[in-house]
């Protein structure tokens, strides 16, 4: 199953995580939240975990979806809707997008589509749209597995079988990015599932730049993707 994070924010936000994706299969939690670790730990830790960057999520520009005023308070509440949910047979998808990043040059807005055919495939588009160039840096945390990274394509050695991530441009051509795990300075591929504790990840990061509207795919299942 899949758990999308799609809605307005109407007061207090745990998060900066709009159209966050978490991903299981076969049981296992495959694409994951990074937690909090701590609340009052050092900055660079607490800002990490709780901004954009390090959720399954789109970031433009370089900038939050929200702006992050004091330790636990927000600025521009983002707005956000569901546009799709449906199934028919074993096929099931929704659509959403929000306005986190609409007050800003261009006005972009984030709109992400998953599509799950069956227990195994799963297929995700990601669409920024907006006036002028813009850069868009679609991030995937992987869960506590063995990875290798090849080309555009990240396996994961699961204890119930090979799960793979190929990410894509709009055409079907692949688009590589890059994997690290526990990189300190500054913090990527982190994972606090317990407080005040923290584990290392594998996470992938994919950089499109482009004018007026930027795609990007990912295609994961328990086999590699052909386009």
């Amino acid at each position: 199953f899949s758990a999308l994070r799609c809605g307005d924010v109407p007061d207090r936000f745990g998060q900066i995580e709009m159209l966050h994706l978490d991903v299981w299969w076969r049981g296992q939690n495959l694409l994951v939240d990074g937690g909090t670790y701590l609340y009052n730990g050092p900055g660079p830790w607490h800002d990490h975990l709780l901004r954009t960057e390090s959720h399954n999520t789109v970031r433009v520009d370089g900038r939050d979806q929200m702006l992050h005023y004091r330790k636990f308070k927000f600025l521009y509440p983002t707005r956000a809707r569901l546009l799709a949910f449906g199934e028919r047979g074993s096929a099931r998808w929704m659509t959403g997008e929000h306005l986190g990043y609409a007050r800003h040059p261009g006005g972009c807005v984030h709109r992400r589509s998953v599509l799950m055919l069956g227990d195994d495939v799963w297929v995700v588009v990601d669409r920024v749209e907006g006036e002028g160039r813009h850069t868009a840096r679609l991030h995937w945390l992987a869960g506590d597995f063995a990875y290798e990274y090849t080309g555009a394509t990240l396996a994961l050695a699961t204890p119930r079988g090979r799960f793979t991530l190929t990410t894509l441009d709009a055409r079907g051509e692949p688009l590589p990015g890059d994997v690290v795990a526990g990189q300190e300075d500054p913090p990527r591929g982190w994972m606090s599932r317990y407080y005040a504790e923290k584990v290392s990840l594998p996470s992938l990061v994919v950089t499109r730049e482009g004018d007026g509207v930027i795609e990007l795919v990912t295609v994961m299942g328990d086999a590699r993707a052909a386009v």
